[in-house]
């Protein structure tokens, strides 16, 4: 009988042990899940997506330049209407000048991300 109570006794300190093992275990895991956490969320409503090939000179003047040369805002050159483009100069130096912003558009018509090629594409694109 003295070693059953015994044989009890060491199966009631194992029990207990096994439960502050368990209880430190997951406290252990989160303080980790705490101290790892992120800090702060990205929100990537409203980004613009960029294709790996670039956008084409429609997709550019549809974002960004319609705004003001669809209606000819400001003497903007509209756009399709050859007769606006004429005497400005080849494709090149409108690339050149809409890249540092010429009159009341800011450099890029105001979308720092175009690249060259891109800005050149809307530019031929509107002179169409």
């Amino acid at each position: 009988m003295k070693n059953a109570k015994r044989a009890i006794a060491v199966l009631l300190g194992l029990s207990v042990l096994g439960l502050a093992v368990a209880a430190q275990d997951e406290m252990a895991e989160k303080s980790t899940l705490e101290r790892i956490k992120p800090a702060g969320q990205v929100n990537t409503s409203g980004a613009v997506v960029v294709k790996a090939g670039g956008r084409s000179g429609k997709e550019i003047v549809e974002a960004t330049c319609a705004a003001c040369h669809s209606s000819g805002v400001l003497g903007a050159p509209k756009v399709g209407n050859k007769a606006d483009w004429k005497g400005r100069g080849s494709l090149t130096a409108m690339t050149k000048s809409a890249d540092k912003g010429k009159g009341a558009m800011p450099p890029k018509g105001g979308d720092s991300s175009l690249s060259a090629k891109e800005l050149k594409a809307a530019i031929a694109y509107m002179m169409k």
